[in-house]
């Protein structure tokens, strides 16, 4: 008889039998009665072709067929258990484990960096691995080689599962000595500036391109790059600007001596999303990290992003 046509309950009752050689006995430690014990042993005599316990004066002994069998039924009984034993509690003080994160470095500062902090005192068992965010990222995911894409949607998969982190409005990032760094901009003098292009994703056109072209305007674009940072380091040190969200100027623009104006022309606010395989949808670990992200990422937007212009966003 194949397995699939046992009754894996049986398995149960035999490892019960064979460690206590009794039926009452069993019965006991199963929480049943007599009665479906010895129902159960009857099927599983008939299942062996073997009696498995047979009396000897007032006791029960195994035969030598159920001696031979109590190894692998302990092993294959235990393995049940744990099989379909109930997820315990999730602990993160508890938690090990390594996760892979593609994203941009506007992310890893604004919102990874604090995410560690937190790390250290309620998880430190977890360790996070940062790595730049990619055109290859979605299918990286998709086949398990990461474990969550931090970047906006339209960098998502259809078959990815996802959902908004943060958004916020743009500034205009240039150095404090800046000509145009007093006053606010119109929209040409804006668009006459030299600027410097952040586009982690590699495109040399943004939704600010968008919005200026049917203003009939185009951004004088000087350089571009993938990373924030060298963006930021460059608009300190020379007469360029950078349009480049809101947060992550701010979290530098002390060190950097950096101005920050608003945006002239209307563009829907920077919106970034977190996205994940469905295979680990359901795992606590992956279920509490989304939370500590999100929780973190409304924190910081709010303490770096001024009240104002997060409502305008």
């Amino acid at each position: 008889m194949g397995l699939p046509d046992v009754d894996l309950n049986l398995l149960r009752v035999l490892d019960q039998l064979l460690a206590h050689n009794s039926v009452s006995r069993a019965a006991e430690a199963l929480g049943v009665t007599q009665a479906a014990t010895s129902n159960a042993l009857r099927r599983l005599r008939k299942h062996f072709g073997d009696e498995l316990l047979v009396r000897e004066g007032q006791r029960m002994v195994a035969t030598k067929r159920a001696k031979d069998l109590r190894p692998s039924v302990e092993l294959a009984a235990g393995a049940l258990e744990k099989a379909f034993a109930r997820p315990s509690r999730f602990i993160p003080s508890e938690a090990k484990g390594q996760f892979r994160i593609a994203t941009s470095d506007h992310i890893d500062s604004v919102v990874v960096e604090p995410l560690i902090r937190r790390l250290r005192k309620a998880a430190p068992g977890i360790e996070l691995v940062m790595e730049p965010f990619s055109s290859s990222a979605g299918e990286r995911l998709r086949t398990g080689d990461l474990e969550l894409l931090i970047a906006p949607r339209t960098n998502f998969s259809e078959e990815l599962l996802a959902a908004r982190l943060l958004q916020e409005p743009f500034a205009v990032a240039m150095r404090r000595g800046h000509p145009r760094a007093a006053r606010r901009l119109t929209v040409e003098e804006y668009a006459g500036l030299d600027h410097v292009l952040v586009s982690p994703g590699g495109g040399t056109r943004a939704a600010v391109d968008r919005a200026l072209a049917t203003l009939g305007l185009r951004r004088n674009i000087k350089r571009y790059s993938v990373y924030f940072s060298y963006v930021l380091l460059l608009v300190a040190d020379t007469d360029f600007v950078a349009t480049v969200p809101w947060s992550f100027a701010q979290r530098y623009s002390s060190r950097l001596k950096l101005s920050l104006v608003p945006l002239p022309v209307a563009v829907p606010p920077v919106r970034i999303d977190i996205g994940w395989s469905r295979r680990v949808d359901r795992d606590p670990l992956h279920q509490w990290l989304r939370r500590e992200l999100t929780v973190i990422a409304h924190r910081e937007i709010a303490r770096l992003v001024p009240a104002e212009r997060h409502r305008n966003a």
